[in-house]
């Protein structure tokens, strides 16, 4: 009886702790297009990838079954902030180094969502990605996840700061 009750506690312990999710939690995705790698995240599995080439750039769409997805945009003529019709409630606007990150949740829902827009890096510290064409060093990429359940916030959080553009 007392090893029974030490497991329980054990098995309860790291809940209790409130541990946030882990790498295995995550898989690696590059995000390609044409032979060209664009950046590279690590994301929740079990998604469908799409993406589309407009003429100025690429945008890419991870959709999960619960309907939340990640987007990932690369190229110019593209209106950014992306997420900013009016469902989309500000909660929080952060400005860091290499990106402004603006956070929130959508009007009328339990659903949240999520923005990064990097910022212009010089080349050097894009460790000469030289697979990418000179005008996408003009446009840095931008990165969402919208439509994320509550209890998927820090999963999809740890996504979009793994998101790396420099040269793998």
């Amino acid at each position: 009886m007392r090893w029974g009750s030490l497991v329980v506690l054990l098995s309860g312990s790291s809940a209790l702790l409130g541990q946030g999710p882990t790498q295995k939690d995550l898989v690696p995705y590059s995000w390609e297009y044409k032979a060209t790698v664009h950046g590279t995240i690590q994301v929740p599995p079990g998604y469908k990838a799409e993406t589309e080439n407009y003429k100025e750039g690429i945008i890419t769409y991870l959709r999960y079954p619960d309907s939340s997805y990640i987007v990932l945009q690369h190229g110019g003529m593209y209106r950014v902030p992306m997420l900013q019709d009016p469902e989309y409630l500000i909660n929080n606007t952060e400005d860091r180094a290499d990106r402004v990150i603006r956070t929130g949740s959508i009007k009328g829902s339990e659903k949240l969502w999520r923005e990064d827009n990097l910022k212009k890096q010089p080349i050097d510290r894009l460790s000469g990605n030289q697979s990418l064409h000179p005008f996408f060093y003009l446009f840095p990429p931008n990165i969402a996840y919208d439509k994320v359940p509550k209890d998927k916030r820090d999963l999809f959080n740890k996504a979009l700061n793994s998101f790396d553009w420099r040269k793998q």
